[in-house]
């Protein structure tokens, strides 16, 4: 049965994957640029430009991707409300000794945090190691984690 299951999850993978191309054209999300490499899930991001977008506002779910598409990776996430708005949108960031996770996105001027899943490495790293965190800018391009009904849920600028 479990093998079953890993089958089913690596071809719903597989699907999702050959989508990328697809959402890349979306606009709705946030981009910024990370000048060391991380992770997201289980999967290992290089130095480079990226954009995270949301392909379904239905689904907690997002998309990193590189510029070019050759390195992606779908993460579940928490939506938290804030007390204060956040001043700029921020990529966060988990260090655990020279391994860093991507962590949080908080968006320009609304109560939110978008805060992502932890992966088992993440969680091996943390049995093991105190984090440090830190935060990159980011750019917030269209809507994502906001009510799919007001399309100004959560607005950005280029």
């Amino acid at each position: 049965m479990n093998t079953l299951r890993k089958h089913a999850v690596l071809f719903s993978a597989a699907f999702l994957l050959a989508a990328i191309p697809a959402l890349a054209q979306d606009e709705n999300g946030v981009k910024f640029e990370a000048p060391f490499a991380f992770q997201v899930q289980e999967v290992s991001m290089p130095a480079g430009r990226y954009t995270a977008t949301q392909p379904d506002i239905n689904v907690p779910v997002l998309l990193v991707q590189d510029a070019d598409g050759s390195h992606a990776a779908f993460v579940t996430y928490t939506p938290l409300d804030e007390e204060t708005p956040q001043a700029t949108t921020q990529i966060g960031f988990k260090k655990f000794g020279n391994l860093e996770f991507m962590d949080r996105i908080t968006i320009a001027e609304e109560n939110l945090e978008i805060q992502l899943s932890q992966s088992k490495a993440e969680e091996r790293a943390a049995e093991n190691t105190i984090a440090s965190e830190d935060s990159l800018p980011a750019t917030s391009v269209g809507t994502i984690a906001g009510d799919s009904a007001d399309p100004q849920a959560i607005n950005g600028s280029n």
